[in-house]
C-alpha cells in the first residue's frame, strides 16, 4: 500500500510538474528579441478565444490555441476587457493578460496653448499626431456637439486650452468633444456660479469674445481686468474698440499670415470683424482664450482706462490711461523702443 502511495504521488508530481513545464513554455514571448510595441485593438465583447486570435494576427503571440490553453491552465479567470493596447512579441502571456484584465489602456497626449484660433488648433494637434488636420477642421465647423451653451455659435473660443490626456482609439470627433467637455467643466462651472453685472449684459458668446480679445492683446495675467475694463468703458462710451488683434484674426483667416505690425490697408479692411470700422464687440471670439482671461471678462476692474499700448519697458506689461494725449506719448515711446530694438 505505501508503495502504491509512493508510486500514486510520484505520478502527480511529475503530471504536475510537466503542466508546469508546459504552462512556462507556452507562455513565454513570442519573440524576445522584438520590442516594438503594436497597437490592438479589443472590440467590445470580444471573448478569450476571438482575443487570442486578434493577437495571433497582430503578431503578438505565436498561436490562438496556446494562448486559450494558458488562460485555462494558469487561472486567469478575469475578464479581460476592451480597449486600444499597445503591445509588444517580447512580453509574455502572462504580462499580455495582465493588461488586459487590468485594462492598462494606452493613452496619448496632447497641449493646446491659449490663444489659438480654429484652424491653428486643428494644425496644433495635427503636428501633435492626433489625427488629421482636415478632419479636425472638417468636425470643427461641421460636427455636431450636444451642449446647451453652444446653441448655434462656432466652436470658434470654446475649445478649452489645456493639456489633456486620452485613448489611444480617439477619433478626431472625441478629441473635440473631450476639449468642449472640459470647457463645460471649467468654465461653465465657473460661470454659473460668479456673481457679475457683466452676465446680465452681455451673452456668453460676447464675454467670449472679449476674453478672446484680452487673451490676445495681454500678455501679463495681473493687467487682464485692466484690458477687460478699456473694452467696457469704450462700449458704454460708444468708441469703437480698434483692437489690432480682431485685423489680425481677419488677416489670419483669410491669408493665413500672421502679422505683429498692421498697416492703414490692413485697418480699412471690411469685416464684421474689424474693430476699427465697426463699434462694439466681434461677432464671436477670435481665439480660444484661457481662465485668466475668461474670468477678467467677467470680473473687468473697475477703472476709467479708455486707452492702453505696450510698455516702453518692451517687457510684455502696458500703459494704461483714462487720457488720449497721454496715450500717444505711451504709443510715441514704446514705437521708438519697438525699432530700436
Amino acid at each position: 500500500m505505501k508503495k502504491f502511495l509512493i508510486v500514486l504521488l510520484l505520478i502527480i508530481a511529475v503530471v504536475a510538474g510537466g503542466a508546469l513545464f508546459y504552462i512556462n513554455s507556452i507562455g513565454g514571448p513570442y519573440d524576445p528579441s522584438n520590442t516594438e510595441s503594436i497597437s490592438v485593438e479589443i472590440p467590445e465583447g470580444t471573448g478569450a478565444s476571438a482575443i487570442g486570435e486578434i493577437l495571433e494576427q497582430n503578431g503578438i503571440i505565436e498561436s490562438a490555441l496556446k494562448f486559450k490553453l494558458f488562460l485555462k491552465f494558469s487561472g486567469f479567470n478575469d475578464v479581460m476587457k476592451a480597449g486600444t493596447y499597445m503591445l509588444s512579441p517580447s512580453m509574455s502571456m502572462e504580462e499580455i493578460v495582465q493588461k488586459l484584465v487590468e485594462n492598462k489602456v494606452e493613452t496619448m497626449s496632447f497641449t493646446i496653448p491659449e490663444g489659438l484660433t480654429l484652424k491653428q488648433t486643428a494644425q496644433k494637434l495635427a503636428d501633435q499626431g492626433m489625427g488629421s488636420y482636415e478632419v479636425f477642421l472638417d468636425e470643427m465647423q461641421n460636427g455636431t456637439f450636444n451642449y446647451d451653451w453652444l446653441q448655434n455659435n462656432s466652436l470658434e473660443g470654446y475649445l478649452f486650452p489645456n493639456t489633456y490626456s486620452v485613448p489611444m482609439d480617439y477619433t478626431e470627433h472625441d478629441i473635440i468633444n473631450t476639449m468642449l467637455a472640459q470647457f463645460e467643466i471649467s468654465v461653465m462651472s465657473y460661470y454659473q456660479d460668479v456673481s457679475s453685472p457683466v452676465k446680465s449684459e452681455l451673452t456668453l458668446n460676447e464675454i467670449l469674445a472679449a476674453a478672446s480679445i484680452i487673451e490676445r492683446e495681454c500678455k501679463v495675467d495681473d493687467e487682464r481686468p485692466l484690458v477687460a475694463s478699456v473694452i467696457y468703458n469704450r462700449i458704454h462710451q460708444s468708441i469703437k474698440l480698434e483692437m489690432c488683434s480682431t485685423v489680425q484674426y481677419i488677416l489670419l483667416e483669410t491669408t493665413g499670415e500672421v502679422k505683429e505690425d498692421l498697416t492703414y490697408a490692413d485697418m480699412a479692411i471690411e469685416s464684421p470683424y474689424n474693430t476699427y470700422l465697426h463699434f462694439g464687440l466681434p461677432p464671436g471670439p477670435i481665439c480660444s482664450p484661457g481662465m485668466a482671461s475668461i474670468k477678467a471678462a467677467l470680473e473687468p476692474a473697475d477703472t476709467n482706462y479708455l486707452y492702453f499700448v505696450l510698455s516702453a519697458k518692451l517687457d510684455g506689461t502696458s500703459e494704461f490711461t483714462a487720457d488720449y494725449n497721454e496715450f500717444l506719448r505711451y504709443k510715441d515711446a514704446y514705437w521708438a523702443a519697438h525699432t530700436a530694438g
